[in-house]
């Protein structure tokens, strides 16, 4: 079943072709130099290495590159999760992420174990690495690296880029190219010098040995120029339909389409108008040490909404529908019935949390969901505009206390709308000391 699965996320995930050849598509000059380039993909902030081996941000106003955070001199990668948590790998292979407000201009390391050889974030969250030895694919698990179990070696491979741990590229030392599928390693067409992936439209880019840039269709399953390419690049980043790249003189070029040439100030809009009617039903939570078929402590799950104003569109509203509270769910003690697990059920989940990514549970260690007797919490909502409804956000704010704790923590995580996927259950990861965490799902309907 889980094979099954994986096959149809990849179709419906991939399916987009190459990059269409638009009228006048080229690369224009940016200043300063680089090792390396990413693009944020919460923001669309571009982040580079600079030969110093410190980070920098690209200024919009100023169209230049300035130093971002203090000085570390030893960082050789960087690259951001699609919660925004940006993360450094220095020549050590150990990874470092800025520290929280208040200690700004440092940074603290992020991640134990390793040392790994090469860093990425993945589509699904995760942070994904390489391992020094062994040619494994390693990924982050509570806050450590850790082998990723069901991934075979790959000899001398050299880099990845990953949509999630059971479909993703990668590259060999001697630039072949190999996809990981149904828990094997396929070797592809063409070699490669580096290779990226866009997460916004499931795209993946190689820097090919002629040093163009290619991208990926996955109906044709072939290797497709990019138009308006130069043939001297040695990195490339994408993010949205935007690609950077570096030369192998350092230099940053940005992939304008057509005659427009200015910055764009992140990633493209979505005008699509996702006004309508929407349900929040927490489903179920999961647990290990509960004793007995009831919940010894206090729930609480609310929701506010807020609309996004781009410049030029028309702003919207958000109401409730069931009530005016922005309650989801708040009780004590409610009835739940003490399911078993399913070993494979923790896969399917869309893991979040209020602190960065949310790690996918291995090995079951929740053993038991408790499903509730009565009806779960349910609010619904309606979403109204026009334009800018994209950019709307729901946040969620959650407070598991046990009976016997005298404080809970309130963490909150956010979604866009237009990242939203319906239907499916997310799971927010919650205090890990006692194994809780509530699953909550979103329709539109």
């Amino acid at each position: 079943m889980k094979r099954l699965a994986s096959k149809l996320l990849i179709l419906c995930c991939l399916i987009g072709g190459s990059l269409s050849t638009s009228h006048a598509q080229t690369f224009v000059k940016r200043q300063g130099t680089a090792t390396d380039i990413s693009i944020s993909p919460r923001n669309g902030n571009v982040y580079i290495i600079g030969p110093s081996k410190n980070v920098f941000l690209y200024g919009i106003v100023q169209k230049t590159f300035y130093q971002y955070k203090d000085r570390k001199n030893n960082f050789v990668e960087i690259s951001e999760t699609t919660s925004g948590l940006t993360c450094v790998l220095d020549a050590t292979g150990t990874v470092f992420t800025p520290r929280p407000a208040g200690n700004t201009n440092q940074w603290m390391r992020l991640i134990n174990g390793g040392p790994v050889k090469q860093l990425t974030a993945g589509s699904d969250g995760g942070i994904y690495g390489i391992s020094t030895t062994g040619d494994r694919v390693m990924r982050v698990r509570r806050g450590r690296w850790e082998t990723v179990s069901h991934i075979p070696p790959l000899n001398n491979i050299k880099k990845i880029a990953v949509h999630n741990d059971y479909y993703l590229l990668a590259i060999k030392k001697d630039g072949s190219i190999f996809e990981y599928i149904n828990r094997r390693w396929n070797k592809l067409d063409g070699s490669a010098i580096d290779i990226t992936y866009d997460k916004r439209k499931s795209i993946y880019y190689i820097v090919e040995n002629s040093r163009r840039i290619f991208s990926w269709d996955a109906i044709s399953r072939k290797w497709k120029v990019l138009a308006g390419t130069r043939n001297d690049f040695a990195v490339v980043a994408a993010y949205d339909g935007r690609i950077w790249g570096t030369t192998v003189e350092q230099e940053i070029y940005e992939y304008t389409h057509g005659e427009y040439t200015a910055f764009n100030p992140g990633p493209s809009l979505d005008f699509n108008n996702y006004a309508g009617t929407y349900r929040v039903t927490v489903t179920r939570i999961l647990g290990l040490n509960w004793q007995g078929h009831r919940f010894n402590g206090k729930i609480s799950v609310y929701m506010t909404a807020k609309g996004g104003t781009p410049p030029g569109s028309v702003s919207q509203n958000i109401r409730p529908l069931n009530r005016r509270s922005n309650v989801i769910l708040e009780e004590y003690s409610r009835g739940l019935l003490k399911r078993p697990m399913s070993p494979e059920d923790p896969q399917n989940f869309i893991y979040i949390s209020s602190s960065g990514p949310a790690e996918p549970i291995s090995n079951s260690p929740y053993q038991y969901a408790y499903e509730f007797y009565d009806m779960a919490g349910v609010r619904e909502f309606k979403l109204e505009g026009q334009n800018a409804n994209a950019n709307a956000e729901l946040s969620f704010k959650f407070n598991l206390k046990s009976y016997s704790s005298t404080s809970a923590k309130e963490e909150e995580v956010i979604l866009k709308v237009r990242d939203i996927k319906f239907n499916k259950e997310y799971f927010f990861v919650g205090d890990e000391s006692w194994n809780t965490g509530i699953c909550f799902k979103i329709e539109k309907i």
